[in-house]
Order: structure tokens, then sequence, then C-alpha cells
């Protein structure tokens, strides 16, 4: 005899798969209303969230992208003019999307990173440990945050050349901040909306508008000779700094121009320079990877300096011109810091170039020396007897 199969009702299937047996089991309206639920729509998004995505989605098609601007009211309170600013600019930006494309390191990645440390011997640690690694992670698809980097060491060292060739590196905008030069945190923050000149400072305007094009949400930050950084209680341009070096305040940056923006600046990858340590603060120093970086060693300075006519022969663009340098110029180079060896191998190779020679000669290389006394050293000789 075959027995006859009976089909179970839902609600008995369900109380045998997904409840205990202290449970009650569901009322048929409870299973509707479960079933229901999942074909119903998922939460709609906020309209101008949503259209911004879209945008910075058709926009950066084969690019991972990042929120980096959040718009919020604008306080009604402020005069006209500068409602009517923060509008236009609050318009300019969504028109680019408040989203930004993620800056990858580009092709060729292990022959451009040994590239590098070949052209900066004495800067390979922070190159294989940071910059590389770094590169290496985001080539990869993964989100990573390079760490704030301090370059310490002398002057004419080659701090200043290795940061901008780190930022080729990573094929990213690169913004240069002197703060020898700097007098106010303005520059790097923006200025107060109480002031009718109010702008926005140079962070948020590569974040904005990239470097005149192309802006992206992870571009390098350069920060030359912080240790210069003027010591004046009332306009400490080091404060900003401080927020930004740190990932969870740097998610939530505001520039004092634009209060009613709210910037995630935590992919930003910054590099600065000093010569002294003792001149940072404490807060500063805690916030960064310090490297010492020591002079090159004779042999490394006569690689760089054969790196330098290499590239700067490149850069030119000239046909047909020899950038080997004979091992008597490379002798006098490993005398001589890198940035002097920079300059002077700039000014033989453009000597060489308007006598029409295919290579620095002996010749040139003289003609291309530097005065070694300064010249109101001489003038201090000059008298009358």
């Amino acid at each position: 005899m075959v027995k006859a199969f009976t089909r179970k009702s839902p609600e008995s299937l369900l109380s045998e798969t997904r409840c205990s047996p202290a449970e009650k089991p569901p009322s048929k309206a409870q299973v509707e209303q479960s079933m229901k639920s999942l074909f119903d729509e998922p939460v709609q998004e906020d309209p101008d969230e949503y259209l911004d995505r879209m945008l910075a989605e058709e926009t950066y098609k084969t690019h991972r992208t990042h929120l980096v601007f959040q718009v919020g009211e604008i306080d009604p309170g402020k005069d006209k003019d500068t409602v009517e600013r923060l509008v236009k600019l609050t318009r300019q930006l969504r028109n680019k999307t408040l989203y930004r494309p993620v800056c990858l390191p580009g092709p060729n990645l292990e022959a451009r990173i040994e590239h590098l440390v070949a052209a900066f011997p004495n800067f390979q640690r922070v190159t294989r440990s940071i910059i590389g690694v770094h590169a290496k992670l985001l080539a990869r698809g993964i989100d990573h945050r390079m760490p704030p980097v301090l370059l310490l060491g002398p002057p004419g060292v080659g701090k200043t050349v290795y940061a901008e060739a780190a930022g080729e590196l990573l094929s990213a905008p690169v913004l240069r901040l002197d703060f020898a030069s700097e007098n106010s945190p303005s520059g790097l923050a923006g200025s107060s909306t109480f002031w009718a000149n109010s702008s926005p400072g140079r962070l948020f305007s590569i974040l904005a508008n990239g470097d005149n094009e192309n802006p992206v949400a992870n571009p390098v930050v350069f920060v030359d000779e912080l240790d210069k950084a003027p010591k004046n209680s009332q306009y400490d341009i080091t404060g900003p700094l401080l927020r930004l070096l740190e990932k969870a305040s740097a998610q939530k940056f505001v520039d004092q121009s634009v209060p009613h923006i709210t910037v995630d600046a935590s992919c930003i990858r910054w590099i600065i320079t000093s010569n002294d340590l003792e001149s940072i603060s404490e807060p500063l120093r805690s916030r960064l990877v310090v490297f010492n970086i020591q002079p090159p060693t004779p042999e490394q300075a006569k690689q760089i300096a054969q790196n330098i006519a290499t590239k700067t022969v490149t850069s030119f663009g000239v046909d047909g011109f020899y950038a080997k340098l004979p091992d008597k110029i490379l002798a006098d180079c490993a005398t001589m810091t890198p940035r002097e060896a920079r300059i002077r191998i700039e000014i033989a190779i453009g000597l060489a170039i308007t006598e029409d020679l295919d290579c620095i000669t002996p010749a040139i290389w003289e003609s291309s020396a530097l005065d070694e006394e300064p010249l109101q050293e001489r003038r201090r000789t000059i008298g009358f007897i």
C-alpha cells in the first residue's frame, strides 16, 4: 500500500525549520508580511546624494571613487555677498560631483619603484618601506592610508627633489607648501568668512579642482621646511596640520572659507621635510614617521649625479645628446651635495647644447663651475690704499 503524500502548509513548514519548540509558530498574516518584505523596495537615499553618486559613477567609470565633500546648510545669517559666493561655489562643486576618483600608481610599478631607489639611494628605506608598499597596496585594489612621512636631514641632501619624485611615482598631483614663507594658516585652511575677500585654502582647492585639472581624492601634499614655520601663537600655521595628519579628524576637515562643507581629507598622502627635529612640536612629531636622511656616500653621489644628467637630457627633449658622464665629472660630483650637483649638471648640459655639442666636455664642465666664494665676501677685500 502506497502512503499518500500530504503537502505541509507554510505555517507548519516554518514552525519546523525556523522556530525552536519553545517559540510560538508565526501566524499566517505574519508569514505573508515576512514574504512581502523580501520584495519591498529599499529605502531611497537623499535625492541629491543619489544624483552625486550616479554622476560620479558616470564621470569616473574606470576608477574607484571616494566621497570627499558633504554639503550642509548655508548659514542664512551671513551677508548677501557671502551667501552668493557660497551658493556659487557649491553649485560648481556639485557639477563635478562630491566624489573624487582614487588615484592609482599606474603601470610598471615595480620597475618605477626600483628606478626611484636607484635615483635616490640615500632614501631607499622610505621608498621601500612606505612609498613603495603604499603604491603596491593601492595597485592591488586595497584601500590604504599612507602614514605621514617626515624626511629629516641637512640642507642639500635632496629631500625636496625626492618628495617631488615620490609624487610622480604615485601618479598624483602634488601640492607644495613652503612653511618658511607662510605667515598664517589661511594658505592651508582658508580664511574666515568674516573677511570680505575670504577664499578657500589650497588644500580645499586641490581636492575640488586638482592641479588645474583632474582632481583626485588622494593627492600628495608636500610640506617643505616644517621647522621654519613662524612661531606665532596668534597665527599658528601648524594648527590645521595637527588635525589633518590624524585620520579621524581629517575625515571631518572644514575650510574656514566654506564652513557649510565637510571635507574628507583622510586619503591625502603627506610628505614633510625638516632640517631640525627639535623645532617641531611633540604633538606633530607623534603623528609622523620620521626618517633620518644621511648625505649620500661617494658612490651614491655618483649614481645620483648620473641619474640627474639622464633626467635633465630627457626633460630638454634633445635627440642624440650623450647623457653618460665621464668618470672625472662623476668624481667631482661626489664631493658636492645633490643640490649642488643638480645645478652644476643642468648648467653644463645647457651650455653644451647651446654650443652644438653632443656631450659635456671637460671645457664645458669647467665653464659651468659655480663661484666658490660668495660675491659679498669678495667685495669685503676691495679697498683703497
